[in-house]
């Protein structure tokens, strides 16, 4: 059975709290309402175990641990390692998310920032499945 928009969790990692709350606008005006965001790389991982969200939007780049660390450290738990995980970049361009396929190395999908609501959807519904 399915999970609808209002019972998927999904938690928001970055450490731009701008960032932050246009994901999260983004996602209420997507019917998700069951979202948690963190601000620190090296809180993520302990707010995954604590949720046990259905999806991580996770940042690349940020201080202390970056999104592949916290990534890797996901995956290696046998309780966080099949929560898929959206990573967020500034640093790849739309053309390089293209080339790359929207996915990065270990099957994570990408998205470049900025990025609009169609691309958030999209990767849900890639990650996911369609809701």
């Amino acid at each position: 059975m399915s999970k609808t928009k209002e019972e998927i969790k999904i938690l928001i990692v970055d450490d731009d709290e701008m960032a932050l709350k246009v994901l999260e606008l983004k996602l209420i005006q997507l019917g998700f309402n069951n979202i948690v965001k963190e601000s620190s790389s090296t809180e993520a991982f302990e707010t995954a175990m604590k949720l046990l969200p259905d999806l991580i939007f996770l940042d690349i780049i940020m201080p202390g641990m970056d999104g592949g660390k916290v990534r890797k450290q996901l995956a290696e738990n046998p309780w966080t390692e099949d929560i898929p995980v959206v990573f967020l970049s500034a640093i790849i361009s739309k053309g390089e998310e293209k080339r790359l396929g929207g996915h990065l190395a270990g099957g994570g999908i990408i998205i470049s920032k900025p990025y609009s609501s169609d691309e958030i959807l999209n990767a849900i519904e890639k990650t996911l499945g369609n809701i």
